[in-house]
């Protein structure tokens, strides 16, 4: 009996000895490092937008800690709204389990990753192309204990896109999404808002539009642009950081007016957050917004 209490006693006292972290989870991020986090994560600071919406729509909207200066405030209160380019004494101070951010970040700050890395795990995630969504939210629901969760909100994304491409076949209008008035840029193939145009019966008219490798932009220019115009039934125009002019500056320059589509008024503003930013919080808007768009164009 007095060994049986012995043992039961050694097994208490080595569990109690065990790290507080018990398990870990590894994930390769976007520029080819190895992201690993130990145990649950509390404490999350968020430096992108699209980050934020879809660590939102995975059930930890109240881990975020920390939040980038193109988020809306509104979405998760309480959360520090950060500088474009936060030290890395602010990031910290925020006490924070992990990192979340995109190449752009690193870019911009060449040495924060370095200065944040030995006190916090830091995962580099660039916004997917819509074929690269599944490893994207798999990695980003794993780094936060939410793999089944974000399992569950693939299928569901997948499913309403499915839905509306069936709603919408047969009738589609060949359209183009300006990105940018200025350089009449549009949205490159297999991009976030090239996907749901395609499921909301207004699929990208212009092909074959010269790409820089990565890039979810590819630059028509105004001359591209009008010898596309009899292909083009419906100019969907972004308004956003990207394009802060929207519809009016668009309308405004004279070079898009011969179009057949700008005679029509076949011309639509719509917002660069539920268009072109990869969020699965938006998706379902996004989709309604184009598909209404269709119902609706001359």
């Amino acid at each position: 009996m007095h060994k049986r209490r012995l043992v039961i006693l050694l097994a208490v006292l080595l569990l109690a000895a065990l790290p507080r972290f018990s398990w870990a989870v590894t994930v390769m991020d976007d520029l080819g490092r190895r992201v690993t986090v130990k145990g649950q994560v509390r404490r999350i600071v968020s430096l992108y937008p699209a980050h934020t919406e879809n660590l939102v729509a995975l059930g930890v909207r109240d881990r975020i800690v920390g939040i980038s200066q193109g988020d809306d405030p509104d979405l998760v209160k309480g959360a520090r709204q950060l500088p474009l380019r936060p030290s890395p004494e602010t990031i910290l101070s925020l006490k924070p389990d992990l990192v979340v951010m995109r190449s752009l970040q690193s870019s911009m700050q060449p040495q924060l990753i370095s200065q944040l890395e030995g006190f916090v795990p830091v995962a580099v995630l660039d916004p997917p192309s819509f074929d690269g969504l599944e490893s994207y939210v798999l990695r980003l629901g794993t780094l936060v204990g939410r793999r089944k969760e974000a399992q569950a909100k693939l299928k569901w994304a997948l499913g309403i896109l499915e839905e509306s491409r069936r709603r919408n076949r047969g009738r589609s209008l060949g359209a183009v999404l300006i990105v940018n008035n200025r350089d009449a840029t549009t949205c490159s193939p297999g991009t976030w808002p090239s996907r749901l145009m395609e499921a909301s019966g207004l699929p990208p008219a212009v092909q074959g539009v010269p790409t820089s490798e990565g890039s979810a932009v590819a630059r028509l220019g105004a001359e591209g642009l009008l010898a596309a115009s009899p292909k083009i039934k419906v100019i969907l125009v972004q308004r956003g950081p990207m394009n802060p002019g929207g519809l009016e500056d668009f309308l405004r320059d004279q070079r898009f007016a011969p179009m057949e589509a700008v005679r029509r008024g076949s011309v639509f503003q719509v917002d660069e957050r539920d268009v072109s930013r990869p969020s699965l919080m938006r998706l379902q808007r996004g989709l309604n917004l184009l598909s209404s768009i269709r119902e609706g164009a001359k």
